[in-house]
């Protein structure tokens, strides 16, 4: 900041030289007004010029002397009035404003490229990971155990490992590995890899929901899916009336079976009249044989024995080859491999299919991965037995067998339930 010296600016309390007087008339003293000049009196009295500091500044002090000029030497030229004391205070030439205005504007400068900076560090930076938001997710990453311990999730490893020794319902563990088929075998859970060569089921189950322990379906067309239930010699005597009046729309009747020891071939006693009066009541027929081949020629057989006994019936749901194990028994289809599973599954659609019936296969998700090649039984529709409140199987399927204990009027004791995403009476 600059310092302006007024012409006399210290209200004549500078020290006085011998010889100063009120009046100025050329001594060595400076005067009241006269500043550190030669000879200035209070009245700017002519004299020798007296130096005051370095200034550079010409002072305005005086309106006819006591100026500021050149090196410092403060000159008096001419006679100074009573109110050059008064008005000796230097005049600024706008050095403070220039100076604010200059600061304001450096400001304003950094301000603008600091928003502009903001912007384009946002409009460039590139997005933030994405938080792991799921069991799923951290066992795709795969970090370490005690990593995952940190963040409150049990690793993949160890949930199998108390799943198994604590005999985990397989329903929850698909919520957590949904990306697995996952089954129990022996003791043992299986996770079994989704093949992605297969085709897919086309169900949003957001669109699945249950009403009076009965899943309900309305598909994307609009059309619901159809109640349904499958019947043997163990659910007895069978009011079919009253099986339609409580919603059932079709009916999988047991044709017959072949002994898991003996080998023979065995019409289900209740079949006759089951076929017969479910058709009277107008509930739609499907038709499903027990399997224990052990060959294809066998499988053949079975077929030749189901198309034989519905001949005259109206048949419009699938005939379905149903091969299971037996729990509890040894049975004759126990060793037969993955392979040859197939094969006869394969030999029975086929001889359906030349009949001009639509062919099926039933299984549950064990006996579909473990037991069979899905790959080459793509060909046939499938009928899933999982009893979930929703299916966790990824493969295209088009009857779910939801429940084995299900109630529906007509009926004593308990029935297996399903829900048909296809109307297979329409095609």
């Amino acid at each position: 900041m600059e310092h302006y010296a007024p012409g006399g600016g210290h209200d004549g309390r500078q020290e006085r030289a011998a010889g100063a007087g009120d009046i100025g008339t050329g001594g060595a003293a400076p005067g009241d007004v006269g500043g550190a000049s030669a000879g200035g009196g209070e009245y700017g009295a002519p004299g020798g010029a007296g130096t005051y500091g370095q200034g550079t500044e010409f002072g305005a002090g005086y309106p006819e002397g006591g100026a500021y000029q050149g090196r410092g030497r403060l000159r008096s030229r001419g006679k100074a009035n009573k109110a050059g004391r008064a008005r000796g205070e230097a005049k600024p030439k706008g050095g403070a404003a220039r100076t604010g205005v200059i600061v304001f504007l450096i400001f304003l400068v950094f301000a603008l490229l600091s928003v502009i900076f903001c912007f384009l560090w946002i409009i460039t930076a590139p997005d933030a990971p994405a938080p792991v938001e799921s069991q799923k997710e951290i066992l795709r990453v795969e970090p370490s155990e005690d990593e995952l311990e940190a963040r409150g999730w049990v690793p993949s490893d160890k949930i199998k490992k108390y799943a198994e020794e604590f005999n985990i319902n397989t329903e929850f563990l698909s919520r957590l590995f949904p990306n697995k088929i996952i089954y129990k075998d022996g003791g043992k859970i299986y996770y079994a890899s989704v093949n992605p060569d297969l085709k897919k089921h086309p169900y949003d189950w957001r669109a699945l929901s249950w009403e009076n322990k009965r899943p309900v379906y309305a598909g994307a067309s609009g059309d619901s899916a159809l109640l349904g239930i499958d019947v043997s010699k163990y659910q007895g005597a069978i009011n079919w009336g009253k099986v339609a009046a409580d919603g059932v729309s079709f009916a999988m009747i047991r044709m017959g079976y072949r002994g898991y020891g003996s080998g023979d071939i065995v019409t289900d006693e209740y079949f006759e009249g089951n076929i017969k009066q479910a058709g009277e009541a107008g509930v739609r027929i499907g038709i499903y044989f027990f399997s224990q081949a052990v060959t294809e020629a066998e499988a053949v057989e079975e077929a030749d024995a189901v198309l034989a006994a519905i001949a005259g019936h109206s048949v419009a749901f699938p005939i379905v080859f149903d091969m299971e194990e037996v729990a509890g028994s040894k049975a004759r289809v126990d060793a037969l491999a993955s392979g040859q599973v197939t094969a006869i599954a394969a030999a029975f659609c086929e001889r359906v299919k030349a009949a001009g019936y639509t062919p099926m296969i039933y299984a549950n998700p064990k006996w579909f991965i473990s037991r069979m090649d899905l790959e080459k039984l793509e060909d046939y529709d499938k009928w899933l037995a999982q009893y979930y409140s929703t299916p966790a199987f990824p493969y295209d399927f088009t009857i779910w067998q939801f429940s084995d204990s299900g109630k529906v009027s007509g009926i004593s004791g308990n029935v297996d339930m399903n829900l048909a995403f296809v109307d297979y009476s329409r095609r």
